[in-house]
């Protein structure tokens, strides 16, 4: 599966793949403030498929959904930031291929339930698990209040390395 996918450049090795929510939506509407951080991160922003500018393709599951991203980071691991639906999708991706993703951020979405051993082997799991409430900020709190939501990005992905 070939998904459209707007790239900024940076360094490879600091890669982060941002997936959108919808369902049925494209990665556009999380551009900004993410932007920002091309230059000091590479930035992936697929359309996951069957959304923006993707094809449809069956099976239109989360499962497929995952296959289709870790075809698209190959081999070396990235950082990934899933947006409300996106955030589900991401946690599955840890799931299925916890050796793909260095760092993970779920974003104004729910934590899925997980497996007693989901997270087995990954290193500091209580550092990784801390949460960030930004006060006057609604779902979209990218939007609601971007600088703050981009520090507390930007703050994770700097202590984090």
């Amino acid at each position: 599966m070939r998904l459209h996918v707007r790239e900024f450049d940076g360094p490879a090795e600091r890669t982060l793949l941002v997936i959108h929510g919808g369902p049925d939506w494209d990665h556009s509407y999380l551009v900004e403030p993410l932007n920002r951080l091309a230059g000091e991160h590479r930035l992936l922003f697929p359309d996951l498929r069957g959304c923006g500018r993707s094809p449809v393709a069956e099976p239109l599951t989360p499962d497929a959904m995952v296959a289709d991203l870790v075809e698209l980071i190959g081999a070396s691991p990235v950082d990934v930031l899933g947006f409300s639906y996106g955030g589900l999708i991401a946690q599955r991706l840890a799931i299925q291929a916890p050796g793909l993703v260095r760092r993970l951020i779920v974003a104004s979405s729910s934590v899925l339930p997980v497996p007693a051993d989901a997270f087995e082997g990954w290193e500091e799991y209580e550092r990784r698990s801390a949460a960030v409430v930004l006060e006057e900020a609604g779902h979209m709190a990218h939007i609601d209040q971007p600088e703050a939501w981009l520090d507390a990005v930007r703050r994770f992905l700097a202590a984090a390395t």
